[in-house]
């Protein structure tokens, strides 16, 4: 059976207008690799990367069976395979961060597909196995999720820094309840904010709005972010609402109808991007960011556009306010970004903006699509964006890319596109350019943009293999920083154009 893999990141150039014309990548994992618990690697679902390079992925091995891994320096580490005393058969939503030691932690959804049970667990780098934060029926909590393989089934979830997590529950008197959890903390489990009886309708009564919108969770876990409804029956507006443990705090204000994008409190900043109903027009839909200064409206949309964005994860916002975001339109979309420090919006890239190719510097692209491919556009904290777009020659070809910009570029760069050849493994399949299945739910945690611009990347290849690549952008070009690299040693490979 062949399986199209999904991209997460790419490698390549320094984050100017023009770059370098080749790009470098190491291999990580490819094709048919041992894995360490036994059996070959089959390809990843998901790529995570930290600082320093170090990669977290769900995969598959040849029986199609999923894993859990994490490699650093040219070293594998299974982390977690199916089977076990819960029956574990699938995992999902993994996130890479620190913890409170100083090092680094996995977190991620497993699940028993045929009962729904699920629930998350957490590896520390250097430890001799996983921790389990909460399971379905432990602790008096119910998790479930639908069983349905087919569908983008997870359990909401959004981690910090220092690898503290939030995540929805049931309690035992059937209130939904959000609790801060951390596998190795004195206080594993903590509950910020427990909902009333679904049925009230009392003003002062709230409940966790349905499954649709992502947590924030503060740098510290002492409080998060939710879209909660009061009263709890549903009959008054959703809106975000911070929870720390006692009565939650309206955040927006009088918005109304909101999603919540990503959010994030905490070293000075304290901020929420949402997606809203329009205050005067029922058929718009508003993306606003909401700080300390009141509402700032990043733009609008015709609710007729809205499938044009992916549910839950339309963009992320880092933990020093950076925010990359999809808007939609009619003409194919667009990518913006915002600091929330200086309150500056820059367009990044929509329908009809330029692209240069480094590889190529005499073929000028142009966006057709935005978002092809690539379910949420991928920010860190030195403001560089990495986005998916559909882009043309201005023939009748179209390539998917995957493209990055920063403050300061005039144009966006091409970083990959299907048909370029990666030296000693293949020539990228049509299909082989694409994203994580599931969202990042507005998570920079779970996406493959490290904040010290290490980036990875899974392609597949023409052949059908597949293979699971890493590279360091720069933001500043540094061309002999290159030659210090030992392309013999490190096993670096060189980007091309195939030539017809």
């Amino acid at each position: 059976m062949r399986i199209s893999w999904f991209l997460a990141g790419v490698c390549g150039v320094c984050a100017a207008a023009m770059g370098s014309p080749s790009l470098n990548f190491q291999t990580v994992i490819k094709q048919n690799d041992a894995l360490p618990g036994g059996g070959t690697f089959n390809g990843p679902f998901q790529i995570v990367v930290g600082d320093g390079g170090q990669v977290g992925m769900i995969a598959v091995d040849d029986s199609s069976n999923p894993l859990v891994l994490y490699a650093n320096n040219g070293q594998l580490t299974s982390v977690a395979q199916v089977g076990g005393p819960l029956g574990l058969d699938g995992f999902s939503n993994l996130a890479i961060s620190g913890n409170s030691s100083n090092g680094t932690r996995l977190t991620y959804v497993a699940q028993n597909s045929s009962t729904g049970a699920a629930g998350i667990f957490q590896y520390d780098v250097g430890s001799s196995g996983v921790n389990e934060v909460a399971f379905n029926g432990h602790d008096n909590l119910s998790i479930l999720v639908a069983n349905d393989p087919s569908a983008d089934n997870t359990l909401p979830m959004q981690v910090n820094a220092v690898g503290q997590v939030i995540f929805p529950a049931i309690d035992a008197n059937n209130h939904s309840v959000i609790i801060v959890g951390d596998s190795t903390a004195p206080q594993r489990l903590t509950t910020l904010f427990t909902g009333s009886d679904s049925n009230s309708n009392a003003p002062n009564s709230y409940a966790l709005a349905p499954v649709g919108s992502p947590l924030g969770i503060s740098s510290d876990g002492s409080s998060g972010f939710a879209v909660l409804n009061s009263p709890a029956n549903g009959s008054g507006s959703a809106t975000v609402y911070t929870v720390g443990g006692g009565t939650p705090a309206n955040f927006t204000g009088g918005i109304d109808g909101a999603t919540l994008i990503s959010a994030q409190q905490g070293n000075g900043v304290n901020a929420a991007l949402l997606l809203a109903d329009h205050p005067s027009n029922s058929s718009l839909l508003d993306i606003v960011l909401h700080d300390s200064s009141g509402n700032h409206a990043l733009g609008t949309f015709a609710k007729a556009d809205a499938a044009r964005l992916l549910i839950g994860g339309e963009g992320e916002m880092t933990t020093t306010g950076k925010v990359a975001f999809y808007l939609a339109d009619a003409n194919g979309g667009e990518v913006q970004y915002y600091d929330v420090g200086t309150h500056a919006q820059t367009t990044v890239a929509l329908t009809g903006t330029t692209v240069v190719d480094p590889s190529s510097p005499s073929t000028h692209y142009t966006i057709d699509t935005i978002g092809a491919g690539v379910g949420t556009p991928m920010i860190n904290n030195n403001s560089i964006v990495v986005f998916g777009a559909t882009i043309t020659d201005g023939g009748a070809q179209r390539h998917e890319a995957l493209l990055e910009w920063q403050p300061g570029d005039t144009n966006p760069i091409v970083l990959l596109q299907d048909g370029d050849t990666i030296a000693g493994l293949g020539t990228i399949d049509p299909d082989g350019i694409g994203t994580n299945p599931f969202s990042s739910e507005g998570d920079v945690f779970k996406n493959s943009l490290s904040n010290d611009n290490y980036l990875g990347v899974a392609v597949t290849y023409d052949d059908g293999n597949s293979a699971v690549l890493l590279t360091q952008l720069s933001s500043v070009p540094e061309p002999t920083a290159v030659a210090l690299l030992s392309l013999a040693s490190l096993g670096l490979l060189n980007r091309r154009r195939r030539v017809a």
